[in-house]
């Protein structure tokens, strides 16, 4: 590597932008994650109705309408079921295929900054040696 005009521009502040960028990502990726929670939360909270009401079943067959609540358990439990299955599965994939995948691309591009810094002053000294030992 001669010099970054070589490669496209690419330098230290390209690495540091690009860095930026992927902590900025990583950020909303958080508020993606409070989202899942919050969601794991509201689906607790509807499980935890859902027992009462079962647990209250005999207020229903008073009035004639067990298989309304019947049908609004099933549907509640499998529904909160599948949401649950998803949101583990988001989380997981989410976290695996992009987040840490980011993070590791950044420590990775963070690494070779000090190498590309390195490799340029090295080259620097060897191009004045160079012209001092060519006069």
């Amino acid at each position: 590597m001669k010099n970054f005009d070589h490669y496209s521009g690419i330098g230290p502040e390209t690495i540091h932008i690009l860095s930026m960028k992927i902590k900025d990502l990583n950020k909303e990726h958080e508020k993606i994650f409070d989202f899942l929670r919050s969601t794991a939360n509201y689906l607790s909270k509807v499980d935890l109705l859902n027992q009462e009401l079962a647990e209250n079943k005999n207020l229903f067959e008073i009035i004639d309408k067990d298989r309304h609540l019947k049908k609004h358990l099933h549907k509640s439990f499998t529904a909160s079921r599948l949401l649950k299955d998803w949101l583990e599965e988001f989380g997981g994939l989410s976290t695996e295929g992009i987040k840490l995948s980011f993070e590791k691309l950044d420590s990775l591009i963070l690494e070779s900054l000090q190498i590309i810094e390195d490799k340029l002053k090295l080259e620097n000294t060897f191009n004045k040696n160079q012209s001092t030992n060519n006069n």
